[in-house]
């Protein structure tokens, strides 16, 4: 085991950038972070989706469920 304590970022380093971002990610490695994890979905068709919620009220300025937002479509 390392001498070194196991630093994970929940969503990236979510309290300094804005959740499930590259912003968030790239912050998480700034401040040490060894590992981070995000939440991925699947839409129609194959694509992926990044996101923790299924609206966008609380994460984001905008409102609604994803899949009225076209996400999901």
């Amino acid at each position: 085991m390392s001498e070194f304590p196991r630093i994970f970022a929940h969503r990236g380093a979510s309290s300094l950038a804005p959740e499930n971002t590259i912003a968030a990610f790239a912050k998480a490695m700034e401040v040490g972070a060894w590992w981070f994890e995000f939440d991925v979905d699947t839409k129609g068709g194959g694509s992926l989706i990044v996101s923790h919620d299924y609206t966008l009220d609380r994460p984001t300025a905008g409102q609604g469920p994803l899949t009225q937002q076209g996400f999901y479509s």
